[in-house]
């Protein structure tokens, strides 16, 4: 296959009868260039390999899709995931827990989770960013370090009172009793 490009050198007529050689000349006109290289060698992995296209298509297609879905998706079905393992075997009574999404990054030691939801009977807490730093990167110095540090962003948390909802549920019935007459005494 002949080069798609041809670099032509420029010589003024003194250099041109010092070369000697008419077959150095030939190869300084007709070098490719290296672009001219690399263009020719796709053109000829595409003629040898023509048949083989539309799969490597596909294979590209699908490691892009794969890429962006790690990129955006992966923490969120992490966090479903691990709000339904954790509500199915740990969280069998009252109190239930739910992530939006959670990730674990073992090289910088973090755990980062969004919108956690915990709620029992008592009480509810809600967080909007949390991450959980374990750095055990540090080194030992002589005074003590804190190796775990907690990072969190918008907590909330309410607390139920049954107390309060039981006597007021007590003095509705009395108000009751006391609207019908039915007073013993």
């Amino acid at each position: 296959m002949q080069p798609l490009f041809r670099t032509p050198i420029s010589m003024n007529s003194t250099e041109f009868r010092n070369i000697s050689d008419s077959n150095l000349l030939s190869n300084s006109l007709t070098t490719p260039s290296t672009l001219a290289v690399i263009s020719n060698e796709i053109f000829d992995y595409f003629d040898t390999h023509r048949e083989k296209i539309p799969l490597l298509v596909i294979v590209y297609l699908l490691t892009i899709i794969w890429i962006l879905y790690l990129i955006l998706y992966h923490s969120r079905i992490q966090g479903i995931i691990l709000s339904y393992i954790l509500r199915r075997f740990y969280f069998k009574d009252a109190s239930q827990i739910k992530f939006d999404s959670f990730s674990i990054s073992f090289i910088s030691g973090s755990i980062m989770f969004r919108n956690l939801h915990y709620t029992t009977g008592s009480y509810c807490i809600f967080i909007k960013d949390g991450c959980l730093v374990f750095r055990y990167w540090l080194k030992e110095n002589k005074k003590p370090l804190a190796r775990l540090k907690i990072q969190l962003y918008h907590l909330d948390i309410q607390l139920f009172s049954p107390i309060r909802s039981n006597t007021f549920t007590e003095t509705n019935n009395q108000n009751d009793d006391l609207q019908k007459g039915s007073i013993n005494g």
